[in-house]
């Protein structure tokens, strides 16, 4: 064979070399490329089923959130009030079932009560939700279990905290809430058993009546919870 048949049958196999790796490294990259996009599909898939399909919404701490500037202080009924009517039409958009939990606001006049629900139960029918009120009974009830150090005290006024967990749990939902929940522990041994008041469109005038006592919830760990921006509200501005 001549020198030069040879060189010519070595440039051919170099050059089907180059092209075989040229050709390799395409394929790889357009797979590369498809994978992506495959999984940014299933990524946004993923995200789309991220909330649960039911909202149980922290209503004091949400109202505390709306203040213009995070002015503090406990909300007032008239706050909790607002917060529901100002947030209902977006829950409702992105949640099949909204349901706010609310304890009587501090400024609730003794013996006004009965105002403070049919307060709640209007905001129920007005935006098309649920308003869970959580009261204590009239007599004051033990909880032997309790201490009495602070976090112990604070504890002992996070019934509608413990009632949205409760919630939440029972209808397979998520806590909307700043609250971080890092005394859950204690609630179970400091909140005095509470009948919670459902308010529903075209319900009961009365509610429908929810006995709760925290004692039986033995084990009960905090819910799945997501601040309010993520659920899709905006704060205002200072």
């Amino acid at each position: 064979m001549p020198a030069w048949a040879g060189a010519l049958i070595i440039a051919v196999l170099v050059l089907a070399l180059v092209l075989l790796a040229i050709l390799v490294a395409a394929g790889s990259s357009a797979f590369r490329d498809v994978a992506r996009d495959v999984a940014r599909v299933r990524g946004g898939a993923s995200r789309a089923r991220a909330l649960p399909p039911v909202a149980v919404v922290d209503t004091l701490n949400l109202a505390g959130w709306l203040r213009p500037g995070g002015v503090g202080g406990s909300p007032t009924a008239a706050e909790a009030v607002a917060a529901i009517d100002a947030t209902a039409a977006t829950l409702r958009k992105r949640f099949r079932r909204v349901v706010y939990v609310v304890k009587p606001a501090r400024d609730t006049a003794q013996g006004g009560g009965d105002q403070f629900e049919e307060a709640m139960r209007g905001a129920a029918e007005r935006n098309g939700v649920e308003v869970a009120l959580a009261r204590p009974y009239d007599e004051p009830w033990p909880t032997p279990l309790c201490g009495h150090d602070d976090a112990s005290k604070h504890a002992a006024r996070a019934a509608d905290d413990f009632y949205a967990n409760v919630l939440a749990k029972r209808l397979g939902g998520v806590v909307l809430t700043g609250d971080r929940m890092r005394d859950f522990e204690l609630f179970r041994r400091c909140v005095a058993p509470f009948v919670g008041t459902v308010f529903a469109p075209g319900g009961p005038p009365g509610g429908r009546r929810d006995p709760v006592r925290p004692d039986a919830f033995v084990g009960m760990r905090p819910q799945p919870r997501i601040g309010f921006e993520e659920a899709g509200l905006a704060r205002p501005a200072a």
